[in-house]
């Protein structure tokens, strides 16, 4: 537990920044052991088929997840990132799309001293976002570059308040950026321009692959390179301007996720999916604990989006002169 100096020194931090690393959140064995296991699961999976269907030439069976993912890399091109996904994509949604919300997963987003560190920006009242993903970010040389893209290599320059609709402008959104292994300056780490939380919303482009970005126009200024060790977290302000650098190694795989909450109350910025209470301590009976009962309502979403066919939204539609208009 932090003291009051301490939690006055890291507020003062993010405020002056936009971001700030608060150490040791987690017990990265205790912690993450199952959600590695979990995952290795999933991958084991994942090569059975594609060894039987020809795709690669072993299973690679006995190798630990990050070694077994970079085999899987080099051998083939086919969307193995597709299977971790802890959220939807926004459009082409079928019943076969996977979706990957895990109780180990639920269970580090609820995570006692997570939630005590995410208090002292938000207040006690938490709401956990569904604006979520998993980015596991192979050696980017393995990956072909039509298949690169924000969830498996580097990340473009955006803010976060960018990748919400327009109803969560008031919002007192909150990033919480966890690495499940190391992320150094060398595999892929974040990048920030420090302060640049004092500006406004600016306009972040459409790409032809589907992606925003901010043009470089709107983003000058300092570039620092923030690596974080696993167990640690980083905690970013909505409006801070940061991407992230590509993984230039070899031999490893930064493996995080981006995790999101705000007040109970107040506008997650994708109403069409389920977040849930994470905890409250006015009425602690109305936490979610049940994690089956989250998965529910993430699978009904599911549902919904294969049977209509339906193309959510973004805030960008590009036609400014940043944007090529």
């Amino acid at each position: 537990m932090a003291t009051a100096a301490q939690e006055s020194e890291i507020l003062a931090e993010f405020d002056e920044k936009g971001y700030v690393v608060i150490e040791d959140i987690f017990d990265p064995e205790k912690d993450f052991g199952p959600i590695i296991d979990d995952y290795t699961e999933v991958l084991d999976g994942v090569a059975r088929r594609w060894h039987e269907q020809g795709i690669l030439s072993s299973t690679h069976a006995g190798l630990p997840f990050c070694e077994k993912l970079i085999k899987i890399t080099q051998e083939t091109s086919e969307p193995w990132i597709d299977y971790f996904n802890i959220s939807l994509p926004l459009w082409d949604v079928t019943e076969k799309t996977p979706l990957h919300f895990t109780e180990p997963i639920f269970n580090m987003m609820r995570h006692p001293r997570l939630l005590d560190a995410i208090e002292l920006f938000i207040g006690p009242e938490i709401f956990a976002n569904p604006i979520q993903h998993t980015r596991i970010k192979p050696p980017q040389s393995m990956i072909a570059k039509d298949k690169q893209h924000a969830l498996n290599a580097r990340t473009n320059w955006h803010q976060d308040l960018g990748v919400t609709l327009d109803e969560a402008n008031e919002t007192n959104l909150l990033t919480v950026w966890a690495p499940i292994t190391d992320a150094t300056e060398h595999n892929g780490c974040l990048r920030f321009i420090p302060g640049s939380h004092r500006d406004p919303l600016v306009e972040h482009c459409p790409r032809t692959d589907g992606d925003i970005e901010i043009p470089p126009e709107l983003r000058r200024g300092e570039v620092v390179k923030v690596p974080v060790k696993a167990g640690d977290a980083l905690f970013l302000h909505k409006l801070v301007k940061h991407d992230s650098a590509p993984n230039e190694t070899t031999d490893s795989v930064r493996f995080s996720y981006d995790l999101r909450y705000n007040p109970i109350g107040e506008a997650s910025g994708r109403p069409e999916w389920p977040g849930f209470v994470a905890r409250s301590r006015a009425h602690p009976q109305a936490e979610d604990r049940d994690f089956e009962a989250v998965r529910k309502r993430w699978q009904t979403a599911h549902n919904w989006m294969a049977e209509t066919g339906i193309h959510l939204v973004r805030r960008w539609k590009g036609g400014s002169p940043y944007c090529g208009a």
